[in-house]
């Protein structure tokens, strides 16, 4: 019995040596959802990724200003909306337009109570002041 312990944890420790490491965070079905909803227009699809103090601050400004003015950073309409997992904390969503240009927004994930991860905010590309929070602000005289 003593014997077989030491390799059995040799062969579990191979086993995980020899595996595919994968990424310890990975956000980028919440990017795919906020695709989703953006492209649509729908800040209703938005609700269960983003987190309810945001939510709400949406639907205050629902129908007060261009969806796209939420949604991305330049408001030339992108063609494409292409999430990808930075780290722990921020997803970029890959924006690109006829021609081969294009942009990167960053979408802001925090955890919830509820053990969850969800949408905060958005550092739209076009400078590191604009985020979706100081628009709403602006908009809504906070």
């Amino acid at each position: 019995m003593r014997r077989l312990l030491p390799l059995g944890l040799a062969a579990a420790l191979a086993a995980c040596a020899s595996a595919e490491p994968s990424p310890q965070y990975d956000w980028d079905a919440i990017g795919r959802d906020f695709c989703r909803a953006a492209v649509s227009r729908d800040l209703d699809a938005l609700a269960p990724v983003v987190t309810p103090e945001l939510g709400w601050l949406l639907g205050q400004a629902e129908g007060r200003v261009p969806p796209q003015y939420l949604f991305q950073g330049y408001d030339v309409e992108g063609a494409s909306c292409t999430p990808r997992t930075r780290n722990a904390a921020l997803i970029d969503i890959r924006r690109d337009v006829e021609g081969g240009t294009g942009w990167v927004d960053t979408l802001v994930v925090v955890p919830e109570a509820d053990g969850s991860t969800r949408i905060d905010d958005i550092l739209f590309g076009t400078r590191r002041s604009d985020t979706l929070r100081a628009r709403l602000g602006a908009l809504l005289g906070r």
